[in-house]
């Protein structure tokens, strides 16, 4: 059996992604996007995600396909320059990635603020805020 613990080592082929069956519209929009621009934010990912695509996504993340969500976790976060390099570091992505799902499912409820413009797996952004609670009271 080969050795996975080099995650740097692979690569996301966008074409197979694109011209694949086995995908959603989602992630293969992502792939285009991401061979004609290499960079993205998460945040704009966000900010161009349609709702019925969201509710997708929260629909797979209850479901526990999660198979998508770790590709589209992957693709960002090296559209960013920071990709995995770790079974622990792709972990950690895919947590923060279904809690900005979560997250902005709530914000477009109008339950929280998000704030994509910090939404990132960089390190220089984990102390940042991504989500404050409204204040129903106001």
């Amino acid at each position: 059996m080969e050795n996975f613990d080099n995650f740097d080592q692979f690569d996301i082929a966008l074409d197979k992604i694109i011209q694949s069956r086995d995908f959603s519209s989602i992630v293969k929009q992502l792939a285009q996007e991401l061979k004609v621009n290499p960079y993205k934010t998460v945040g704009s990912f966000f900010d161009n995600l349609s709702n019925v695509d969201l509710d997708i996504l929260m629909e797979k993340i209850d479901n526990e396909d999660l198979e998508e969500i770790v590709l589209i976790t992957e693709l960002l976060a090296r559209a960013e320059g920071v990709g995995a390099t770790d079974l622990d570091e792709i972990t950690r992505n895919i947590s923060v990635m279904t809690v900005m799902i979560a997250g902005e499912a709530l914000a477009r409820k109008g339950l929280v603020e998000a704030f994509h413009h910090n939404m990132s797996f960089g390190d220089d952004f984990k102390d940042k805020p991504i989500f404050k609670k409204i204040d129903q009271d106001e």
